[in-house]
């Protein structure tokens, strides 16, 4: 996708957090890479304490997380002070749903890639090996598409209704909640908005992504609403395979763009339900997050 048609902007590279512990030194070999010099500041494991409940994780799993995941995590950056465990305001659930899908890539990957397998299917897409885009070390890797939605939405009842009660607002608004949040499919939302905007980028990137794994009947991996906020979280992972029988060597050299660079897409939508006997229009601020990893 060229950056005209695209449909989704690119996150600033000013909000990568910084993985570090206030007790390391500085690195002063000039020739680490960022994730060397990111784990030199951690220890070899750490304890993620995500909302009462802690879950290790080793230091190399964590910085091969998804760039957009380490921002939701970390938002002011991870400071250990010292120890080797850090509060998390972020739902465990949704952390071990990653954990588990990312050993399951790995084995898949593990299973399917051989160097020589992998040069001989680089041969058989390009003749010249060493000029073909995809002879990448990158692509030995395993590859996750990882597309993240924060949904914020607004309750506002019908003008004929009495202004409702502070208590009668938040059960609305726990209600609206508990609606959307049944609303489940991935793409259903962004197609009802290419329905409206006849917007044909919108269309390519659900083309793209269709190409890469996903499917127009998915819905979310994970799904919840956020404690105290009127906001629901969702995540969905494709293992993006660039080797075996179901590799899609062309899809992911498009989606390396968004390799280690999050990009970010906002829309809006509304609509009108009946919830408590009420008639309310249910408005919604849709911000997906498209990111591809290697884990």
């Amino acid at each position: 996708m060229s950056p005209v048609e695209s449909p989704i902007t690119q996150v600033s590279s000013t909000t990568q957090p910084a993985l570090s512990n206030t007790h390391s030194e500085e690195d002063h070999s000039g020739t680490a890479s960022d994730d060397e010099r990111q784990q030199q500041g951690l220890p070899p494991v750490l304890t993620l304490e995500l909302r009462g409940e802690q879950i290790q994780i080793s230091r190399e799993t964590l910085v091969a997380f998804p760039e957009s995941i380490l921002i939701a995590l970390f938002p002011n950056g991870l400071v250990l002070n010292g120890g080797e465990q850090a509060q998390v305001d972020f739902d465990p659930e949704c952390v071990r749903m990653m954990l588990d899908f990312f050993v399951q890539a790995r084995t898949t990957h593990a299973a399917h890639f051989s160097e020589e397998a992998y040069l001989t299917e680089i041969a058989l897409d390009n003749r010249n090996i060493a000029s073909a885009p995809q002879h990448h070390p990158l692509f030995t890797k395993p590859m996750v598409i990882v597309l993240r939605e924060e949904l914020d939405y607004y309750i506002l009842p019908a003008q004929q209704h009495a202004k409702p009660s502070t208590s009668t607002m938040t059960s609305l608004k726990t209600a609206g909640g508990h609606y959307l949040q049944q609303q489940n499919q991935v793409f259903e939302a962004l197609l009802r908005n290419i329905s409206k905007e006849n917007n044909m980028a919108e269309q390519h990137l659900v083309d793209i992504l269709c190409k890469a794994g996903f499917s127009l009947e998915d819905t979310w991996n994970y799904r919840a609403l956020e404690p105290k906020r009127t906001c629901i979280s969702s995540l969905s992972l494709v293992h993006l395979e660039t080797s075996g029988p179901q590799r899609r060597m062309a899809t992911a050299q498009k989606l390396m763009m968004f390799y280690g660079k999050p990009a970010r897409k906002c829309w809006w939508d509304h609509t009108c339900v009946e919830l408590m006997d009420m008639q309310v229009r249910l408005w919604a601020r849709r911000t997906w997050t498209l990111e591809l990893a290697l884990v």
